[in-house]
């Protein structure tokens, strides 16, 4: 449960909310999320990853679950030029009843999570 709030809260800062200059950012946020996503403050560049792997007991248990295994990898860049964060995500994926490996990544430069107040 605790890789999911996390994959969330990373889904949430990097593309599910408005984007805009980081003059806003309130910094004891900032550093609060800082500390939860990737351990400690940032230096130059930080990474985060979580793992999850399905054995056959639980996939048994949850027969329309897709995923047996996944992989997020959590980047954040200082642009000090800009004095702003960069963060960048890739996922990988398992199916469970498809071979092969898939993914998918994507990054937000300048970001400043805003809760706009309508649905995600």
């Amino acid at each position: 449960m605790k890789y999911a709030c996390i994959a969330a809260a990373a889904a949430s800062v990097i593309g599910a909310h408005a984007c805009h200059a980081q003059e806003g950012v309130d910094k004891a946020k900032a550093v609060a999320f800082h500390t939860q996503m990737f351990g400690g403050p940032l230096s130059h560049k930080t990474y985060a990853c979580f793992v999850r792997r399905y054995d056959a007991s639980h996939l048994a248990e949850h027969p329309k679950q897709k995923v047996s295994a996944m992989k997020l990898l959590v980047t954040a860049e200082h642009a000090p030029e800009d004095k702003t964060v960069n963060y960048s995500f890739r996922l990988g994926f398992k199916y469970r009843h498809r071979a092969g490996n898939f993914d998918s990544s994507g990054y937000c430069n300048h970001i400043v999570a805003e809760n706009t107040g309508g649905e995600i």
